[in-house]
């Protein structure tokens, strides 16, 4: 399994665990996650996508939504652009006025097509021309370019921690949490940067940092407790030595 998928199937329990324990946190921006595999010039493109889709419209279905664009068709403009109301339209979940926003998101495929040569512009007057993105679309889109520029994942203790246990961060001892400088190490930063968007670190470490609080804590983990503890790798191990110790007994 892909490191990204691997990270956002642990996201996504948690955040279901959280949910269930009627924990409140803030994960806003979420469905932004772009597919970072692809150019950077399709991730700004997803990015819109994500922007429009999400207008009245709550976060949990546009994540469903972009999921199912990113899975089952080629998730860029010039796919895009080709694209009929109707085929665009069945992949959309819950989405409100779904019919009008896949019509806005393929006009707006069409002129990043031939306006911009594939590319979203950065000039809030040129992005003014595409559909469905208004002042507050625009001033979205523009925060999340600055972010980029500033390439850097903010990582907490806590969230180090989970990213060490669950060995999403490999390689490393379990220790280093406790260690600041290895909360900016350029080691770490650029491999967490190759499947995590900057922006969203700001909001995606806060439900990370309430699940360590509740249950992946620093001394006593309640690892039996643990919506994770069938995926975890550092409860499987230390299950397995105990079932050495066992038959040893």
């Amino acid at each position: 399994m892909k490191i990204q998928y691997k990270f956002l199937n642990y996201f996504n329990t948690i955040r279901y665990f959280l949910k269930d324990k009627k924990i409140q946190f803030d994960a806003a921006g979420t469905h932004l996650l772009a597919d970072t595999s692809q150019k950077e010039h399709i991730q700004d493109f997803q990015a819109v996508v994500a922007i429009i889709l999400n207008q009245q419209t709550r976060n949990y279905n546009v994540e469903k939504s972009m999921r199912n664009l990113k899975f089952n068709i080629y998730f860029n403009a010039a796919q895009v652009a080709k694209m009929s109301q109707k085929s665009f339209g069945k992949y959309l979940d819950g989405i409100t006025y779904g019919g009008k926003k896949s019509d806005q998101i393929i006009q707006t495929a069409q002129i990043l097509v031939n306006e911009f040569n594939g590319q979203v512009p950065t000039d809030p007057k040129e992005l003014k021309k595409l559909k469905g993105m208004g002042k507050n679309s625009i001033e979205l889109y523009l925060k999340r370019v600055e972010s980029k520029q500033t390439k850097h994942v903010t990582l907490t203790p806590k969230t180090l921690l989970f990213l060490l246990r669950t060995q999403i961060i490999t390689g490393k001892e379990i220790g280093i949490y406790q260690d600041e400088n290895y909360l900016n190490n350029p080691e770490i930063q650029n491999y967490l940067q190759s499947f995590i968007d900057p922006i969203l670190w700001k909001t995606l470490h806060i439900p990370i940092d309430l699940f360590v609080d509740e249950i992946c804590q620093e001394e006593k983990p309640k690892c039996l407790e643990c919506p994770l503890r069938d995926k975890c790798p550092t409860f499987q191990m230390s299950f397995q030595n105990n079932q050495n110790l066992l038959k040893e007994d």
